[in-house]
This record gives structure tokens, sequence and C-alpha cells, in this order.
């Protein structure tokens, strides 16, 4: 983030989200306050150490889908 968009790691975990679906993920999920699962991550939970704060209603790219409308419909407030 620092070297592409000038985004220190303090400023990205105050204004990004990481979304993930797997146990590799876990590590971001601990990382990143605003951490968002899609909805197959729960058959890998007692897997992770760290969980995701937010899991969404629907699996793989639609659950990527959901969270890109859930933060277009509240992006002002």
């Amino acid at each position: 983030m620092a070297e592409v968009f000038g985004i220190s790691d303090e400023q990205a975990r105050k204004c990004c989200v990481f979304i993930g679906d797997s146990p590799n993920d876990a590590s971001m999920f601990a990382h990143y306050p605003w951490s968002v699962g899609v909805a197959n991550v729960k058959k890998y939970l007692d897997r992770f150490e760290a969980h995701p704060r937010f899991v969404t209603q629907q699996a793989c790219g639609a659950g990527f889908v959901e969270l890109i409308n859930f933060l277009l419909d509240n992006e002002h407030e």
C-alpha cells in the first residue's frame, strides 16, 4: 500500500477493508479491523486463529459483490 498508493500500514488499517475466503487469510483478518470473510469461509473457521469481523451471506464472488453493494449503499454514513 505504501509503495503503490502512498498509504501507510497505520492509515490502511483505518480506511481499508480486507476480504478473504480461506485459512491463509487469517493473518489479514487479524491485522485489519475491517475484515470480511465471504460465506464459504465458515467451513474453515475452526482452522483460524483469527476470524473475520464480518461474514457475508453469499459465498465466493457473490460474497464479494455483496460487500461492494453494502459499501456503496452506505458510503455516506
